[in-house]
Parts: structure tokens; sequence; C-alpha cells
């Protein structure tokens, strides 16, 4: 089992999205705890260019998240629709 956690401003992404947006993205932090690599239902792709980063998309959004194996901890890092999502992702990872 990992934990998932959220990085402060995919927080605040979260608590911006519509309800019913809002209710599938929680299905999927609850299905990254039991798999972080949930490749059939979210269309799941590794993000090329960054080590244990990957993307799964919920209808016109995208959760980008790290996995790191060794603390069993998935952190999401952005929630945001497509033509958003990569724009801010080079400014949250390091």
């Amino acid at each position: 089992m990992y934990r998932v956690e959220l990085h402060r401003e995919a927080r605040k992404e979260f608590d911006k999205l519509p309800e019913g947006t809002k209710k599938n993205v929680f299905e999927a932090f609850l299905r990254l705890k039991s798999a972080p690599y949930p490749h059939r239902e979210y269309d799941l792709k590794k993000l090329k260019g960054f080590e244990g980063v990957y993307r799964i998309r919920i209808g016109k959004y995208r959760i980008v998240y790290y996995v790191d194996e060794n603390e069993a901890l998935v952190t999401v890092l952005i929630i945001a629709q497509r033509k958003k999502v990569y724009k801010s992702l080079k400014h949250r990872i390091k």
C-alpha cells in the first residue's frame, strides 16, 4: 500500500475542480494507493525526461505524480487541464 500526498499547489488545484471531476480525481487517488501504475483505467504515461514521474488522464484533466518506491509514496504534483499541465510541470519538478 502506498501513501498519496498532494503538493501544496496540487491541493489548491484539487479544491478548485468541479464537483463531478473532483469525485473522479479522488477515486484515482484511492486507486494510486494500491496501484501507482494504473495503466488500463487511466491511460498512464511515463513522462520523458523525468525519473519516476507519470501522468494519468481523467477526462480533460491530467494528474502528474511522482512515485518513490523506497518510501512507498505517491506525490501528486499537478492537477490541471491538458493545455495547462505541461507548462507548469518544469516549475514544480527540480
